[in-house]
């Protein structure tokens, strides 16, 4: 008798899981480190394409609000680093920058970028300078899925070879 209590109670125990009804997991799908790598260089060409367009809102859409920009001085904040770089929007400066990933690793939600930039300025005597130097970029995707620079690092500018 214990053995056919046994025996139904792991009978009704199977038919119950049969009925039980199986939601799928829905889990997002999983990105390589090559997509992963490609959107942050996208993220890092945006970047620079907000400077060469003068689209100031474009390019603070893309730094991080906690982020910290390093060169002749550390910058901290995303209000800090657009006012400093608001040279870069300003029509009438004669001071340009372009640049361009040649690097980028990610995984997860982070990423880098590494790169060469080119600046021209006015040099001593006034007239223009180029100059140049490379690049290292942190970015960091949000919430929203947008990848922002939260930490930029440059070399100090050196003097183009003529």
């Amino acid at each position: 008798m214990k053995i056919t209590r046994t025996v139904c109670a792991v009978a009704m125990l199977i038919a119950a899981a049969g009925c039980a009804q199986h939601h799928p997991v829905e889990t997002a799908p999983v990105e390589t480190a090559e997509e992963l790598a490609a959107q942050v260089k996208a993220a890092d060409e945006a970047f620079n394409q907000s400077v060469q367009d003068g689209d100031a809102e474009a390019f603070a859409a893309l730094v991080a609000e906690d982020a910290f920009f390093y060169g002749d001085q550390v910058l901290g904040g995303r209000e800090q680093v657009v006012q400093a770089w608001s040279v870069f929007f300003d029509p009438e400066a004669a001071v340009s920058l372009n640049w361009a990933p040649y690097y980028a690793e990610a995984s997860g939600d982070l990423g880098y970028t590494r790169g060469r930039y080119a600046m021209t300025a006015p040099g001593p005597d006034g007239m223009p300078t180029e100059m140049g130097g490379e690049y290292v970029s942190i970015w960091r995707r949000g919430e929203d899925g947008l990848w922002r620079a939260a930490v930029d690092i440059g070399t100090i500018p050196q003097p183009n070879e003529p």
